[in-house]
């Protein structure tokens, strides 16, 4: 039990669902209140897929298809940039599809918030270590719980941003959204800057070499 709360604390520290509330109510601006509960859900239930899943064959995924540490974090990165600069976009032009997606709550919910935001290249990875590090069974079921418990709190505090939304009107999220576009491009070139730090240093010889 003691470890399952520590994986918790851990988990919750790297997925930090914090973060995730300013682009969820500029994602969901448009949407009802059923409708902001339905994406929560959704989110946290990928949330809990994506842990869950790097827990039982992450390791196995990186060493098929010979995927480093460095590469998640500066594919992650380039991913957020790009949604980022959407965001901070006067005019986004978005077509009748998508609209309808980003009405039932699916266009741009996992992609970016439960992954790379909250799921990100640092949670995957850690997650991917600790399944490595744990050769029994109960050990991985005890970080799957951990996750599980991490999905229900990423629920919890996305679906305390309703209210939120309702306060800050069409213009407050506006202005959130276009602050969410910037410190989510700071985010994203801290993501690329690690990836490549990773890369030089596990890559040393290629520029003693050169």
């Amino acid at each position: 039990m003691l470890e399952i709360i520590e994986n918790c604390l851990l988990l919750i520290s790297l997925v930090n669902p914090i973060i995730a509330i300013p682009f969820f109510v500029a994602i969901t601006n448009k949407q009802t209140i059923k409708e902001r509960y339905r994406t929560a859900v959704l989110i946290a239930v990928a949330v809990c897929v994506i842990t869950i899943v790097s827990t039982l064959i992450g390791g196995v995924l990186i060493k098929i298809f010979g995927i480093s540490i460095a590469s998640l974090q500066i594919s992650g990165g380039i991913i957020i940039l790009l949604i980022a600069l959407e965001m901070l976009r006067s005019h986004q032009k978005i077509d009748e599809s998508q609209k309808e997606d980003n009405k039932n709550g699916k266009y741009s919910v996992i992609v970016p918030l439960a992954m790379p935001i909250l799921a990100g290249p640092l949670a995957i990875s850690t997650i991917i270590i600790k399944s490595n590090e744990t050769v029994d069974w109960g050990g991985k079921i005890g970080l799957i719980g951990s996750e599980l418990l991490v999905g229900v709190i990423v629920w919890i505090v996305l679906r305390s941003s309703v209210p939120l939304q309702r306060f800050l009107g069409d213009t407050g999220v506006n202005i959130v959204t276009k602050l969410s576009g910037m410190i989510l491009a700071a985010i994203a070139i801290e993501f690329i800057i690690r990836g490549v730090s990773i890369f030089c240093l596990n890559n040393k010889q290629l520029f003693v070499l050169s």
